[in-house]
């Protein structure tokens, strides 16, 4: 699925095609938070959002204010509206909200396409991009986060980062995203080719759906310009060559600008 912080109406056209053309597939689902205390705590709802409906789910999670949240998403026939909106209040039970779910029509789109126009003013002045900055520049420890299938690079620069800050180490892709909203790392390490049904490339193009400002570096032995370019194209701030070395670790924690300030 994919996270729209910024709504823009020119994504519009090929989306709402692209649904009309098989809207006996796609259902609407509309979260209306009761109280909910910050953009950061809609950003790990939307999260839930998408995990709760699989990778492999194809739909947009449109983030119209602070206290909502649409969804469309294409689960076929076959997943009734209150097996939908038992699933998500059981994944979200922390922030109380009402659920609304049902199938798309030609009509609703045009009413959805009228909403989102609206919200779009909205979410552009809430400087939402900014949510995860501040949390990074207020606080006192350096957080890296290291996600490698090789259990040697991962004792390695963990090494290096553990005496300057709070290291996580993961093996996998599988519970990174969530992690990440929970604790808002300075720094991400990741390889290209890394366990869990995700490539580096596509968890740092996710990454970045949520948080515009990640300073996410890929690591890896393939130094192709062919990697290097698909790196730079997912918004990565640099490349990492391994085998590791202590000092060019060190040069590319320093280009980090909220480390750079504590």
């Amino acid at each position: 699925m994919q996270l729209h912080r910024k709504i823009k109406t020119d994504q519009f056209t090929t989306l709402f095609s692209r649904i009309k053309s098989e809207i006996a597939e796609w259902k609407v689902i509309d979260l209306q938070f009761d109280d909910i205390p910050d953009y950061r705590s809609t950003l790990t709802a939307a999260q839930k959002i998408e995990s709760y409906f699989g990778a492999n789910t194809i739909g947009n999670i449109f983030i119209c204010s602070q206290r909502e949240l649409l969804t469309l998403a294409r689960v076929g026939q076959s997943r009734s509206d209150e097996d939908i909106k038992s699933g998500l209040a059981e994944s979200i039970l922390e922030l109380p909200c009402s659920i609304t779910t049902g199938d798309l029509t030609e009509q609703k789109l045009g009413s959805i396409k009228d909403r989102l126009n609206l919200a779009q003013d909205s979410v552009s002045n809430a400087n939402i991009e900014f949510v995860f900055d501040k949390e990074r520049k207020n606080r006192t420890e350096n957080k890296f986060f290291i996600i490698d299938g090789s259990n040697v690079a991962r004792k390695v620069l963990t090494h290096f980062l553990e005496g300057l800050g709070e290291v996580h180490v993961f093996e996998n892709s599988g519970k990174v995203l969530q992690a990440y909203l929970e604790i808002v790392p300075d720094m991400v390490f990741t390889d290209i080719n890394i366990p869990g049904g995700m490539s580096g490339f596509t968890l740092i193009k996710k990454i970045r759906s949520y948080d515009e400002n990640a300073h996410v570096i890929l690591q890896s032995a393939a130094a192709t310009l062919e990697n290097i370019k698909s790196a730079k194209d997912a918004g990565v701030r640099g490349f990492l060559g391994k085998p590791f070395t202590q000092e060019r670790v060190l040069e590319t924690i320093a280009r980090c600008n909220t480390i750079d300030r504590k």
